[in-house]
């Protein structure tokens, strides 16, 4: 269905998308941004950085538009993502802003009908935009840009409708309860009209009437799905639900299912699954964290080419259509908040924890619905050994289950031994390369590492956490694409089959871990000319079984082999 949810059928979203006047600013933030003259074009969505005038440039620059509305009232200003930093301004005036590289934001403004200019300041720099969030040494490169779509909706007036969460409750008898979510309305007792699976989206044909009562704008009930199907990986089935209040209306979709665990096992819809991933990134050598819909599909077709049934998001929230093409697909995902080694410092800083939990919030909100979903996490490889992780990672789990209490929580960790957190989450989820990342020692082969860490990992995780799913959440090696050696030296493919090899085959066949998602799907943009930059060859991690062009290295057709044996 060609349809983004959730949808407003007399009240969709207008797109502004397209191309804006540009100007690059360099080192320098604008006092003002009614004066700013532009002298270029830039794409909205888009990445400056990636534009053959700056590549790999890190600064300052603006984007500007008009757009025309056909009468005055409020409105949804929303952003999908933009970064590192942004300000949105409407006729000079600041209405948004977002120091979270790729979360979703919005405002409400206020506008009145005709001709409005919207000014868009872009910060990529690390040093001088405030979130701690992502660092210089992250291994990945922070685009500057606006990479989703920026929208407009006109709102109701009176109270409106902001938003229908669906929670499986029983797979037996197609029972879910509605989350209804409101805005504008005082507490009492309203009518609402709700229909499962109409003809469209956009028409409704026999809905039913309910009182339900709005207490500080939340109500909740519980309902039969009529001619239930069960959502899984083999039937990915999929349902409607359309919510009219006050003249207007709001449908989602959603899939009917659970996602438990029992000690040391997943399970779906109360089935032990193991999960066979990678991790993906948003990212191409053209198009950067910008996803067309043939780039989405066609990683995915990859993804189950390969024999995954699952994908862990990495590091941030993603673009909802990957997560819309998953639930139709059958693929189950992990998805993030933004984070990447955030060190003991971070911990302290009151900001940063806002930070956090704003992104966490926005990606629960917007990603609720999404069967496909069924892991939330934060702050990959922070330090979690330290005592000041405790509080932080504590608040962002009681953020999530706060917010969802249905599906699971966990983080990526490569504090293992020393970790102090493992306790608040359902999963334990672990990152580790054997001799590639450590531990070294001259004289000693690689494979010798390797060959005794998941030995090494199952005792110590049979003697500690044992009533938690483990399950191997990064590994992997790097291998350039085309780079062959008859001795098998590092950065070669025959190189990263090896590794692969002889770690993913253990795991396969373990009894603890109950999961893998190597590192990565395909080669990705890091760190360039800064930095060691000695360690990542030409400004990226390659450590894809795609290279950055999805043409399958040797390790494509290993894992392939690989997974297709479990």
């Amino acid at each position: 269905m060609n349809i983004e949810f959730p949808f407003f059928p007399e009240s969709p979203a207008t797109k502004l998308d397209g191309l804006w006047n540009f100007k690059w600013l360099g080192d320098t933030i604008p006092d003002t941004v009614d004066a700013i003259e532009y002298d270029e074009k830039g794409a909205v969505p888009g990445v400056f950085d990636l534009s053959p005038l700056h590549v790999n440039e890190k600064g300052v620059a603006a984007y500007q538009t008009e757009f025309s509305v056909a009468e005055s009232g409020s409105y949804e200003f929303y952003c999908g993502g933009a970064g590192l930093a942004v300000r949105f301004y409407i006729d000079g005036l600041l209405v948004a802003e977002s120091l979270s590289a790729y979360s979703p934001f919005s405002s409400i403004v206020s506008l009145e009908e005709g001709k409005h200019t919207i000014v868009a300041i872009v910060d990529s720099r690390f040093e001088s935009q405030k979130s701690s969030l992502f660092h210089t040494w992250a291994d990945f490169w922070g685009y500057g840009g606006i990479y989703r779509s920026v929208t407009l909706r006109k709102l109701p007036k009176n109270g409106r409708i902001e938003r229908v969460a669906v929670f499986t409750k029983s797979i037996e008898t197609g029972t879910v309860e509605l989350e209804i979510s409101t805005t504008d309305l005082a507490d009492g007792t309203y009518s609402f009209d709700i229909e499962f699976d109409g003809p469209t989206a956009g028409a409704g044909t026999n809905p039913a009437t309910y009182s339900l009562e709005i207490i500080n704008g939340k109500t909740t009930l519980e309902l039969q799905v009529p001619s239930f199907k069960v959502w899984s990986l083999e039937s990915p089935n999929l349902h409607l639900v359309r919510v009219w209040f006050n003249n207007q209306s709001i449908v989602t979709r959603f899939g009917i299912r659970t996602i438990t665990t029992d000690k040391q096992k997943i399970l779906l819809n109360g089935k032990s699954v193991f999960l066979k991933g990678v991790n993906k990134h948003e990212a191409h050598p053209e198009l950067g964290p910008v996803q067309n819909t043939q780039l989405l599909l066609d990683d995915l077709i990859w993804a189950k080419k390969l024999g995954c049934n699952f994908i862990r998001c990495v590091h941030y929230t993603h673009d909802p259509r990957m997560f819309d093409f998953c639930d139709e697909l059958g693929l189950l995902v992990w998805e993030e908040s933004l984070g990447w080694g955030n060190p003991t410092s971070d911990f302290l800083d009151e900001k940063v924890l806002e930070e956090a939990v704003e992104a966490t919030k926005q990606m629960v909100w917007r990603d609720i619905n999404h069967p496909s979903i069924i892991m939330w996490a934060f702050i990959n490889e922070g330090d979690s050994a330290a005592d000041e992780s405790i509080p932080f990672y504590t608040t962002l789990v009681n953020t999530i289950r706060g917010m969802d209490a249905s599906r699971l929580v966990t983080y990526a960790c490569n504090r293992t031994e020393n970790d102090k957190c493992f306790d608040l989450v359902d999963v334990i989820s672990i990152n580790r390369y054997p001799g590639w990342c450590g531990p070294f020692a001259n004289g000693v082969h690689y494979l010798d590492f390797v060959k005794k860490d998941i030995p090494y990992l199952e005792k110590l995780f049979a003697e500690k956490f044992t009533d938690k799913p483990l399950i191997m959440s990064e590994t992997g090696t790097c291998g350039i694409f085309g780079k062959h050696d008859y001795g098998r030296a590092q950065w070669t493919e025959e190189f990263q089959c090896d590794f692969l090899e002889a770690i993913v085959t253990p795991i396969l066949n373990s009894s603890r871990f109950t999961g893998i998602a190597i590192w990565q799907f395909f080669d990705s943009k890091s760190y360039v000319n800064q930095g060691q930059i000695r360690c990542k060859p030409f400004g990226t991690n390659l450590a894809g079984l795609l290279d950055e062009y999805r043409r399958p290295k040797q390790s494509f057709y290993l894992i392939q082999k690989l997974y297709g044996g479990k």
